[in-house]
C-alpha cells in the first residue's frame, strides 16, 4: 500500500503529572530533550507500545523490567506526592496518511481507585475529526478545569463517528487491521515483542552482534508449558502411532498373506479330504456291494453247475439204461418193445439236446465266473491303491491337523480315516468344519473390515488435509481480497482527491471527512453507492441549489437583453423601410438645431 499511515500526533489527557499535552511528530518522528528524570522514558512507555495493543501490564511500562509500578500509579501519580486517590485519564493516538489529509484516532480511556482495580475502555474516531481540534476527550464544567470524559459519555459522544472496543484483543485486532495490516495477529504480538527488545537500556554501549542476536532471540513468542507439553504429548503420539501404524501395516500384510494361503489351503484341503474320503467311501460301498454280488453269482453259478453236473451224470445214466434197454429191446420182437424203444429214443433225444444246453450253460457261466474273478481281483487292486492314496493324503495333511484340531473333535481321528467311518462322524465332522470355515470367514471378514476401516481413515485424514488446506487457501485469498478491498478503497479516496481538484464545485471540511469515514466503512459493511456518496451528493446538491439562485437574477437580466435585443432589431426594420431614414439626434443637437445654427454636412468634410 503507498499511501500508509505514519503517526503524526500522540497525547495525555489527566496522566502523571500531565494535564493535557499533545506532542507533535514529523513525518513519523519525535525528538524528546530533557533533562535526567524530566520524564522522557516514562511518557514513552506509558504511550509506546501501550497504544498498539493496550496491554497495560506493568512489566511493559519499565524499560528494565520491573514491576513496582502499575498502571494505576501512572494515572494517579505517585503515593504521597500526589492527591488524587481517583481519576480518570486517555492516551491517544493520531495517525495520518502520508499523501492525504485523512487521520484516524485510537486510544485507550482508563479509571482507577488507589489501591483498587483499573477499568480501561478502548476507542477509535473513523470519520476525521481530531482530538484537541474538532473532537474533546473532556468537558469544561468550570472555567479552566477539565473533567475527562466517562465510558458512557464517550460512548455517547463518539456514536456515529468511531467506535467503543469493550477488549483489548478487539482493539489490538482493529490497530493492526486498519493501521499496521499484518495477515496473523501473532506477527502483530511479534513486532511488539520486538520493540520491547529493542527498548533495553544502554543498548548502545554494548552494540555487538551477539547482543543484536540475544535481543532478537529473546523478542520471539515464548511457547507456553501448556503448548509444550501438548506439542510433546503430540509428537509422542505421533510416534506411537507411527510405529503402530507401521506394526499394524506390517501385520496387515502378513496376515492377508496368511489369510489368502490358509483361505486357499482351506478350501484344497476340505475339498481333497472330503472329496477323497467320499470318494474312496462310495467305492469302498461300490466294492463291497460288487463283491457280495459277484460271490453271490459265484455261489448261484456254482449250486447251478452242481446241479448240472448232477443232471449230467443223471441223464448219462439214464442214456446208459436206455441204451441197455434198446439194446435189450432190439432182441425182442413186440409193438410194445417198438413203441418202448421210440419213447426211450425220444427221450434220449431230449436228454442229449439237454445235455448240450447245460454243456452250453454250464460253459457260459464258467467265463462269467472267470470274468467275475478278474473283476473281483481288479477291485481289490484299486482299493488297495486308493487306501494307500488316502495313506498318503493324511500322512501329507498331518503338519494341518493342528490348525484344524480335528484331534479334539476325536482323538482316534487319523486311525478312524485308515479304518471306517461311520454316518454320524462323517456327518459331525463335516458340520465342525462347516463351523470352522465360518469362524475362519468370520476372521477375514474383521480383517477386511478392519482393512476398509484403515483405508477410510486413511482417506478421511486426506480429507482432512485437503479441507485444512482449501480453508488456509481460503484464508489466504480472504486475506488478499482484504488487502485488495483497503488498496481500492485508497485508489478510490486518490482517485476522488484527483476529481476534486478538477471539480466545479468542492467539499466543505466536514463533508470531505465524512466522505472518508464512508468509504472506509465499506471494509466492515456493505452499503449502497449513494449511502456511501452521500456527502459528495449533498455537496453538489448545495452547490447546485447555490447557483441556482444566482442565476435567477442572471436569467432575469437575459431577459431584459433579449427585449432590449428585439426592440433595437425592431427599428432596423423600420429604417430599412424608410426612403430617407432620419438618424438619431441626441439632445445637443436638437439644442443646436432650435439655435438656428447651421452646421457643416458630411460631404463638406469628405471634400476637404
Amino acid at each position: 500500500m503507498t499511501n500508509r499511515w505514519v503517526m503524526n500526533r500522540v497525547g495525555l489527557l489527566n496522566f502523571w503529572y500531565y494535564t493535557e499535552e499533545t506532542f507533535e511528530l514529523a513525518e513519523g518522528r519525535m525528538l524528546l530533550r530533557g533533562t535526567n528524570g524530566s520524564g522522557k522514558s516514562l511518557t514513552m512507555q506509558s504511550l509506546f507500545p501501550v497504544l498498539f495493543d493496550g496491554d497495560t501490564s506493568a512489566y511493559r511500562l519499565d524499560s528494565f523490567g520491573s514491576r513496582d509500578r502499575k498502571m494505576e500509579d501512572y494515572l494517579l501519580g505517585e503515593k504521597g506526592v500526589s492527591q488524587r486517590d481517583e481519576g480518570i485519564g486517555y492516551l491517544f493516538l493520531e495517525v495520518k496518511r502520508e499523501v492525504r489529509e485523512e487521520y484516524l484516532t485510537v486510544g485507550i480511556g482508563m479509571h482507577a481507585n488507589r489501591g483498587g482495580k483499573l477499568t480501561k475502555w478502548f476507542f477509535a474516531i473513523e470519520n476525521n475529526q481530531r482530538v484537541g481540534k474538532d473532537f474533546e476527550l473532556y468537558e469544561e464544567l468550570h472555567r479552566d478545569e477539565l473533567t475527562p470524559l466517562t465510558k458512557a459519555k464517550l460512548k455517547n459522544r463518539i456514536a456515529g463517528k468511531g467506535r467503543i472496543f469493550e477488549t483489548q484483543r478487539e482493539y489490538k485486532q482493529f490497530v493492526n487491521q486498519r493501521i499496521f495490516g499484518f495477515d496473523h495477529l501473532d506477527q502483530f504480538d511479534e513486532l511488539i515483542t520486538l520493540l520491547l527488545q529493542l527498548r533495553s537500556p544502554k543498548l548502545s554501549k554494548d552494540f555487538r552482534p551477539s547482543v543484536i542476536y540475544g535481543i532478537l532471540r529473546n523478542s520471539l513468542p515464548k511457547m507456553k508449558e501448556d503448548e509444550l507439553l501438548t506439542l510433546s504429548k503430540t509428537i509422542e503420539k505421533l510416534d506411537l502411532h507411527r510405529e503402530r501404524l507401521e506394526d499394524l501395516t506390517r501385520e496387515m500384510k502378513e496376515l492377508n498373506s496368511f489369510a489368502k494361503n490358509y483361505h486357499n489351503w482351506h478350501d484344497e484341503l476340505v475339498s481333497q479330504i472330503a472329496g477323497k474320503w467320499y470318494q474312496l467311501f462310495n467305492d469302498m460301498k461300490q466294492l463291497e456291494k460288487q463283491v457280495a454280488e459277484l460271490k453271490q453269482q459265484l455261489e448261484n453259478h456254482n449250486i447251478d453247475l452242481l446241479k448240472n453236473r448232477k443232471n449230467f451224470e443223471r441223464n448219462e445214466q439214464e442214456v446208459e439204461a436206455l441204451t441197455a434197454t434198446i439194446s435189450q429191446l432190439s432182441q425182442h420182437e413186440g409193438m410194445n418193445l417198438v413203441h418202448q424203444g421210440l419213447e426211450l429214443n425220444k427221450r434220449l433225444t431230449q436228454t442229449s439236446e439237454d445235455l448240450a444246453y447245460t454243456k452250453e450253460q454250464l460253459v457260459k457261466k464258467q467265463q462269467i465266473v472267470k470274468e467275475q474273478q478278474m473283476e473281483l481281483e481288479n477291485r481289490k487292486y484299486l482299493q488297495e491303491e486308493l487306501y494307500n492314496d488316502l495313506e498318503e493324503l493324511i500322512q501329507d495333511n498331518q503338519q494341518y491337523l493342528s490348525y484344524l484340531r480335528f484331534e479334539e473333535l476325536d482323538s482316534s481321528y487319523s486311525e478312524k480315516l485308515r479304518t471306517t467311518i461311520t454316518t454320524f462322524e462323517r456327518k459331525y465332522w463335516l458340520e465342525q468344519v462347516r463351523q470352522k470355515q465360518s469362524h475362519f470367514r468370520k476372521i477375514l471378514q474383521m480383517l477386511s473390515k478392519l482393512v476398509h476401516l484403515e483405508n477410510q481413515k486413511v482417506d478421511l485424514e486426506r480429507l482432512v488435509g485437503n479441507v485444512q488446506q482449501e480453508l488456509d487457501e481460503l484464508q489466504r485469498d480472504l486475506r488478499h481480497w482484504q488487502q485488495t478491498r483497503l488498496d481500492e478503497l485508497e485508489k478510490w479516496k486518490l482517485a476522488i482527491d484527483a476529481w476534486l481538484t478538477r471539480s466545479p464545485f468542492q467539499l466543505s471540511k466536514n463533508q470531505y471527512h465524512d466522505l472518508l469515514y464512508c468509504i472506509d466503512s465499506l471494509l466492515e459493511t456493505e452499503e449502497r453507492e449513494e449511502v456511501v456518496l452521500s456527502p459528495l451528493t449533498d455537496s453538489y446538491q448545495e452547490t447546485l441549489k447555490k447557483e441556482q439562485l444566482e442565476l435567477v437574477p442572471l436569467e432575469s437580466r437575459l431577459e431584459e437583453n433579449q427585449t432590449k435585443i428585439e426592440y433595437i432589431q425592431l427599428e432596423i426594420e423600420e429604417w430599412k423601410e424608410q426612403k430617407a431614414p432620419k438618424p438619431y439626434q441626441n439632445e445637443g443637437r436638437k439644442i443646436i438645431e432650435r439655435a438656428g445654427v447651421r452646421l457643416p454636412s458630411m460631404f463638406y468634410f469628405m471634400k476637404e
